[in-house]
């Protein structure tokens, strides 16, 4: 079965009503512990992969409650089987589910020193990326969000220095393949989308032909002059 991919964003006019019965008791007590500037960031992230989680199995689960093994993989109480990946920036979230390692990263492009470039890749996978698909999105941020999706797919996050992790080839269907050193040794592929001012990437452990579908979901809004009183009040 195809891997399954839920994006969702959320805002001061969501209804706050909505969110509660989307999340379970432990992740409430969660996210009460965070400060505010990252509650919806949370909050959307819990959602999205609930959403990727319901259209693979078909089923509602916006009961179940998601962790995060030692290592940092997400999984979902109940469908521990299932290899699952989150990110989530500016409000956005995006979460993955598929029968097999995955992993996804978002970020909004932004101004990055040069030097990080070089942190980052080596020669090769620079002049790589510069004649790649990719050339006309900000390069930095490209090659960020798809070695830390590979990364989070591991499930070693940036304990590992992403240049060991190294972009090799681009393939004829637009996916970038790496490899990783010392650590898996069989090659990842990454598609990287750009929607809405946000790049996306997804790193699977196995080759798909076709660029991976994003669903998009649309959180119920607060009528108009409830939103204004809520943003008003904070």
């Amino acid at each position: 079965m195809e891997p399954c991919i839920a994006v969702i964003r959320i805002t001061e006019s969501i209804d706050a009503g909505w969110v509660t019965s989307q999340l379970s008791n432990t992740e409430h007590q969660q996210c009460a512990q965070l400060p505010e500037s990252k509650k919806n960031d949370f909050i959307a992230g819990r959602i999205a992969l609930k959403r990727a989680l319901t259209r693979y199995t078909s089923t509602d689960i916006r009961e179940a409650s998601i962790q995060n093994t030692q290592a940092g993989w997400p999984i979902v109480t109940g469908y521990e089987h299932l290899h699952c990946s989150i990110s989530h920036s500016h409000g956005y979230g995006i979460g993955i589910v598929a029968p097999f390692r995955v992993g996804v990263d978002l970020e909004q492009p932004k101004s990055r020193s040069p030097a990080l470039f070089s942190i980052l890749a080596d020669a090769d996978e620079r002049a790589l990326i510069k004649t790649s698909p990719a050339a006309d999105l900000d390069t930095i941020t490209a090659l960020w969000v798809m070695k830390e999706a590979i990364l989070k797919g591991l499930g070693v996050g940036l304990s590992m220095s992403p240049r060991r992790v190294r972009m090799t080839r681009v393939e004829p269907s637009g996916a970038f393949t790496f490899s990783v050193q010392d650590v898996s040794p069989i090659p990842w592929y990454v598609w990287l989308t750009k929607v809405n001012n946000l790049l996306i990437a997804v790193a699977y452990e196995q080759f798909l032909q076709k660029q991976p579908v994003i669903h998009w979901h649309h959180a119920p809004r607060l009528p108009v002059a409830r939103a204004r009183q809520n943003i008003a009040a904070t």
